[in-house]
């Protein structure tokens, strides 16, 4: 993922050569497990600079080790603090590079993102368990009282967005095409950049290219190969499988928290938890959806 990054914040260089880049990328979700992709391209020019973030405080020590010249802290980012959190750091500037991987109300925080900062450049993470034709998102709302908040370390199977929501109701109605996806990671690029060259293909196209046939990907994402996962990709009704799987399963992390939930090309349902994690289903009370 990282090379990929590379080779797209190059491409754009080139091809836009009149435009003043602020070389500052913000990794909201930066813990040094994994292969983050800005990671990439922090080692492959020191022209830029790097402000990381991370919810977890084990990930404090660690990022500061490995970036010592960059900005690092330990924050829980949501959609209310998430621009607070990053603006002494980009003054009158806008970042060319934001990256997104918080496995909770991603897809909350990623509307503010394209609204407000404006990158040129989006990574966020996909909740690949759901097939390319569901629509999911996590909300930040609450339905009753939770007697602790959400915790990302607990998360269950429903975390962050699916690439469906993400690019149907966030990203293409806030100005962004879907530049590629590896594995995981859907890249977005700002559409007034990508005019003449974006590629249009279905999701369905790119979550095969980029996920699903990968050869490597049941060893990779060997936690998604068990049966009742697979059922929420296999041919049939993939709503009522989602919905099933969560009736049989009790997460008091989800107690009283709500998703949205759906098929392509129609308006995503909101379905809850109850108090206790389980028993998911549509909401009895009627809200309006933050981010559709």
């Amino acid at each position: 993922a990282g090379q990929d990054l590379v080779a797209i914040t190059n491409s754009l260089r080139r091809a836009f050569p009149e435009e003043p880049w602020t070389f500052l990328a913000i990794d909201l979700g930066a813990g040094v497990r994994d292969d983050d992709p800005v990671f990439g391209i922090l080692d492959d020019d020191e022209r830029w600079r790097g402000v990381l973030v991370d919810g977890d405080p084990a990930q404090g020590p660690k990022m500061a080790e490995r970036f010592p010249r960059h900005t690092t802290m330990v924050s829980y980012i949501t959609p209310d603090t998430v621009v607070d959190l990053v603006r002494p750091y980009i003054n009158e500037s806008k970042p060319d590079v934001v990256k997104l991987d918080i496995d909770s109300f991603d897809c909350s925080v990623l509307r503010v993102i394209f609204r407000e900062l404006r990158p040129r450049i989006v990574v966020s993470e996909v909740n690949v368990k759901f097939a390319p034709d569901t629509s999911f998102a996590l909300l930040n709302s609450t339905h009753c009282a939770r007697a602790q908040p959400y915790d990302s370390e607990k998360r269950a199977w429903t975390y962050g967005c699916s690439l469906r929501f993400q690019h149907d109701h966030v990203a293409q109605p806030l100005g962004y095409a879907l530049e590629r996806l590896a594995w995981n990671n859907a890249v977005y690029v700002r559409r007034d950049l990508l005019a003449h060259s974006v590629v249009e293909g279905s999701l369905a196209e790119w979550d095969r290219i980029g996920y699903f046939a990968r050869p490597e990907r049941s060893r990779k994402f060997a936690f998604n190969e068990i049966p009742m996962l697979q059922k929420w990709r296999a041919p049939g009704d993939r709503i009522q499988a989602i919905v099933d799987a969560l009736n049989d399963a009790t997460f008091p992390n989800y107690a009283c928290l709500s998703a949205l939930l759906g098929r392509a090309g129609a308006r995503p349902r909101r379905y809850c938890w109850d108090a206790r994690g389980s028993g998911f289903g549509p909401c009895a009370h009627r809200r309006r959806d933050p981010i559709t």
